[in-house]
């Protein structure tokens, strides 16, 4: 039995060395591998390639030509490839980080322009309510934020009507008492003027005179036409 299995290491040692032989080999040929060649699946191919081709067969050439190799990955040539290739990926990275940069910021703007659209959108009705008069939110806000109930009115008459309008008629209509050459002008519409009379009484219930407001909104109409012959002369 000793004897035995004083045989039975040797010709496992050699078979080792036959087999580091075999490993150099293929390293040599493919490159590092992902599992390591050990003694039972060098004999496990030893035995499938006696079988089929005789027992002559010797064991380094089974081991090289038999040794399945669907775990080795190929070696490669240097390192510069390895090296150019990660230099593209950095810059690759660098294209593409600075796109999304830009296309973060191009979202940005748009929700923003977007959010400032649907603000000037949204509509305040004013007079009271169920009048069906609306002006801009923005509008509304510049003519909330008058210090006067005059000023507030006037804001309000300009938000209201067109520069054409304003130009062509004044509060109640009819012609100038102390300029009889004047023309015949028509009044601006009741139902929007009620609603701004009670609009900015809402806003000024403690100042608010209705017979001023009225001389105010004309004398701005007045002023409004002044201006206009003094461009139109330029």
């Amino acid at each position: 039995d000793n004897l035995s299995r004083r045989k039975i290491l040797s010709d496992n040692e050699l078979l080792d060395k036959q087999n580091q032989a075999t490993t150099t080999k293929i390293v040599d040929a493919f490159g590092s591998l992902s599992t390591p060649i050990t003694t039972a699946n060098l004999q496990q191919n030893q035995q499938r390639v006696s079988s089929a081709d005789g027992p002559n067969q010797s064991a380094e050439s089974s081991g090289i030509n038999d040794f399945d190799i669907s775990g080795i990955r190929p070696r490669q040539s240097d390192d510069y490839s390895s090296r150019i290739s990660l230099k593209e990926i950095y810059n690759d990275n660098k294209i593409i980080k600075k796109a999304l940069l830009e296309l973060t910021e191009n979202v940005k703007i748009l929700s923003a322009q977007r959010n400032a659209t649907e603000e000037n959108d949204e509509m305040v009705e004013i007079g009271n309510k169920g009048s069906g008069i609306f002006i801009t939110k923005v509008q509304w806000d510049t003519a909330k934020s008058k210090s006067t109930y005059n000023s507030m009115g006037t804001a309000l008459v300009m938000a209201m009507f067109p520069i054409d309008v304003l130009l062509k008629n004044n509060l109640r209509g009819g012609k100038s008492k102390f300029k009889f050459s004047t023309e015949q002008r028509v009044g601006l519409d009741k139902n929007i003027m009620d609603a701004i009379r009670v609009t900015v009484k809402k806003q000024h219930p403690q100042s608010y005179q209705r017979g001023f407001l009225g001389q105010s909104i004309n004398n701005f109409l007045n002023d409004l036409r002044r201006k206009h012959k003094v461009d139109n002369c330029e």
